[in-house]
């Protein structure tokens, strides 16, 4: 994988503002779009649309929590690999939410409850990514990547719950 951050010119952090990545990427795409090509020669307007491409797939990847969260972890050479697993707490937690997500939908009841508590949950884990890539030094200093990468693991299994919940309302 491309780093996005530097496909996009930014600073590696977690915490990004949107609408600024944004404006940036339009910046970009137009300045390497394949029409300003179309009267230069085969080899450029190839390597516009490979730029547009990058373009495209960066701000993909930057846009989404989880693909910021993986992308900066394996910027820092501390990738999440699809076999990586939560600890067991955690494993356990994640079972009980989804049970009483199972509950509130066969019952009709509210969700409410679990959102906030998943909001909360999400909120920690991300306060460790921020306080680790907040774009001061990259990479961080091994105990915070440590905590970054544990983490983002956690927080893998936390954003499907979110999901799962958001497609309940």
């Amino acid at each position: 994988m491309n780093d996005p951050f530097e496909t996009l010119g930014l600073a590696r952090t977690f915490e990004i503002d949107l609408r600024a990545v944004e404006q940036r990427f339009r910046d970009l795409s137009r300045a390497v779009h394949p029409d300003r090509f179309a009267d230069k020669s085969p080899a450029e307007r190839r390597m516009a649309a490979e730029q547009t491409v990058a373009l495209n797939d960066a701000f993909r990847l930057i846009r989404d929590s989880m693909n910021r969260v993986l992308a900066l972890l394996a910027a820092a050479g501390k990738p999440i690999h699809e076999t990586a697993r939560a600890e067991p707490s955690l494993l356990m937690e994640i079972m009980e939410l989804r049970e009483a997500i199972d509950d509130a939908r066969n019952d009709g009841r509210s969700t409410e409850a679990l959102v906030t508590r998943v909001g909360a949950r999400i909120a920690d884990e991300e306060a460790s990514l921020k306080d680790a890539f907040d774009g001061k030094r990259f990479p961080p200093e091994r105990d915070m990547l440590e905590r970054a990468y544990e983490a983002g693991v956690r927080l893998k299994y936390l954003y499907r719950l979110r999901d799962e919940l958001d497609a309940l309302d």
